[in-house]
């Protein structure tokens, strides 16, 4: 479900659009159009990086300098989550969701929020190559590829062991539930069920022993 705060409503979010920046939780983004592949796959190379980082924000309109952009559609119904749903599909694997929110800065203008949530159990890969570029090399995503925040910020893939070791312990942790699950299983006593032809016999015992009385 797509969200909007008002202007002048107090939201977690607001001060991604009153004060933007750039960190690894967030990734200013200019306005793009969502229909273009190429597009599509550098966001999907972003929408990666910081689920693969515990998520965070993708926040559309601004500039990396943190300035406005300009040529601001006056449309803005295309930032819908089923767009985002559909670049994920397209792109990532394991798929999950976006939530995309529409938040009001103080100026009264509205920005689209992509709220990216954090990998489940196993990391996010790409699984397909974004567009071709005039040589032949993948435009955006690379498939095979798992993207992370760096600093800069900016989302690239894994190079080193070090980057590997936060992602695979957050991985852990979010199964971790499940695992506690399985070894309470493990080693809880099982009490021995009935057999059935003894609790036949117990039954027939007891009749007789009825009748008899």
């Amino acid at each position: 479900m797509t969200e909007t705060t008002l202007a002048g409503e107090r939201s977690d979010l607001t001060d991604l659009v009153d004060y933007p920046r750039e960190t690894l939780d967030i990734e200013l983004k200019e306005w793009v159009d969502l229909k273009d592949r190429v597009a599509q796959a550098k966001l999907a190379k972003h929408i990666a990086a910081l689920a693969n980082h515990g998520g965070g924000y993708l926040v559309f309109g601004f500039c990396d300098d943190q300035s406005v952009a300009p040529t601001r559609p006056s449309d803005l119904t295309h930032f819908s989550r089923d767009a985002f749903s559909g670049i994920v599909k397209r792109y990532l694997t394991p798929t999950f969701q976006c939530d995309v929110v529409m938040v009001a800065a103080n100026s009264n203008l509205v920005y689209p929020v992509i709220r990216v949530p954090s990998h489940g159990a196993t990391p996010i890969a790409a699984k397909a190559d974004g567009p071709s570029d005039a040589k032949g090399h993948p435009q955006g995503v690379k498939s095979g590829t798992y993207y992370v925040r760096k600093p800069g910020p900016e989302s690239a893939p894994i190079t080193g062991v070090e980057e590997w070791q936060p992602l695979i312990r957050r991985c852990v942790i979010s199964d971790r539930d499940n695992l506690l699950a399985d070894i309470a299983r493990a080693i809880q006593p099982r009490s021995d069920p009935v057999v059935p032809a003894a609790e036949a016999r117990l039954e027939s015992w007891h009749d007789e022993s009825s009748a008899r009385w």
